[in-house]
């Protein structure tokens, strides 16, 4: 019987770190310099720090949003906007949020 429930906990960790390693990260950084992001400027996001995600939705905090690879908006306010992120891939997702000041 120790066998047994042994294996089966050996069985039930390797399916927790298997499905572990599936999920995805989300991760994305402001590629525009920060001088750069303007009203009317086209600023730009990119995942490339993100792993195991398959598709991306942006919510640009402007009303605006996409589902790409890569992020892309152009604001009309000079304010603090949060731009979140939605990664998905292998029936999971993960998100992240960051903060971006639009200049005059």
């Amino acid at each position: 019987m120790k066998r047994l429930t042994t294996s089966i906990l050996f069985l039930v960790l390797i399916a927790a770190l298997h499905s572990c390693k599936n999920a995805p990260i989300a991760c994305f950084t402001v590629t525009t310099p920060a001088d750069s992001i303007k009203v009317g400027h086209t600023v730009n996001f990119d995942p490339a720090c993100s792993s195991d995600a398959t598709s991306y939705y942006w919510d640009y905090g402007n009303g605006l949003s996409s589902v790409s690879t890569t992020g892309q908006t152009i604001y009309d306010s000079a304010t603090t906007y949060t731009v979140a992120l939605v990664a998905t891939g292998s029936g999971k997702s993960a998100s992240i949020t960051k903060r971006v000041t639009v200049l005059p």
